[in-house]
């Protein structure tokens, strides 16, 4: 199973999503059992937990410290959190490309809010 932990937050124009990717560019492989204590250990805190095929999305509670964290410009070889900006079915990867690889997943989520 992969895990999705995710921030969202809408303006008018966009959502920006805040994703946690090993390397910032690969999804959490873990098994949904150990979820819980994945969380537990990394102190990351969630309001909502949703379960689409492979996928175990967490919407993280404002509990969650994100300066223990890294962003993807301060080290983008570790887990860290990435910036991704929505745009009506287009998407732009504020750190650098466009990742094809998020566009189901962010549309996922907007589907979960």
């Amino acid at each position: 199973m992969f895990l999705i932990p995710y921030i969202c937050s809408k303006n008018e124009n966009y959502t920006r999503f805040y994703i946690f990717l090993n390397q910032g560019k690969f999804f959490i492989n873990i098994n949904l059992d150990e979820i819980d204590d994945f969380c537990n250990d990394n102190e990351i805190y969630y309001d909502k937990k949703n379960i689409l095929e492979d996928y175990c999305y967490l919407q993280i509670s404002n509990k969650t410290n994100l300066k223990q964290f890294y962003s993807y410009t301060e080290n983008s070889s570790a887990e860290c959190w990435r910036t991704f900006l929505y745009f009506e079915n287009n998407i732009l990867d504020i750190n650098s490309t466009n990742p094809e690889f998020i566009q189901s997943i962010l549309t996922n989520i907007l589907t979960l809010l």
